[in-house]
């Protein structure tokens, strides 16, 4: 569970590199002032340069490594941690902010609740389980 868990929030980091990597190409691929002439660099220094670059691709993988190496706190507050850490861990920070802004709780399941406490009552107590789920559904859908 915890290895298909890892897997799939590989895969949404990713997602979230190569769409980040998709976004400031189509802002280079249209620029707003001409851009500025750049100095013919060293044979060395571009092979340099292009070395760097052909490490980008594997960036979130190690981002997300990174991520998980990090000490965990219990007393840490998770918004603060994103907030401090979004600069360092940009594909993982978009992850957890996709995450993080779904509500912990849902109105559904407190009017399920709600619903079903006004159908069993002290005089109808002894109800069956599937009787109290038919009387709970047709509650909700009148």
């Amino acid at each position: 569970m915890k290895v298909a868990a890892n897997s799939n929030v590989r895969r949404l980091v990713k997602a979230a590199a190569d769409s980040q990597s998709a976004s400031t190409e189509s802002d280079v691929a249209t620029p707003v002032s001409p851009p500025v002439k750049k100095a013919k660099l060293d044979p060395r220094a571009a092979s340099l340069k292009f070395l760097s670059n052909a490490s980008g691709p594997s960036q979130h993988v190690d981002e997300f490594d990174r991520y998980l190496a990090t000490p965990v706190d219990d007393r840490t507050d998770v918004l603060r941690y994103w907030k401090d850490n979004a600069s360092q861990l940009p594909c993982v920070a978009e992850v957890a902010r996709k995450f993080l802004s779904v509500p912990a709780t849902s109105t559904a399941s407190e009017r399920q609740f709600s619903a079903s406490g006004r159908v069993v009552t002290k005089l109808r107590s002894r109800l069956e389980a599937e009787r109290v789920e038919t009387l709970v559904f047709l509650y909700q859908n009148m």
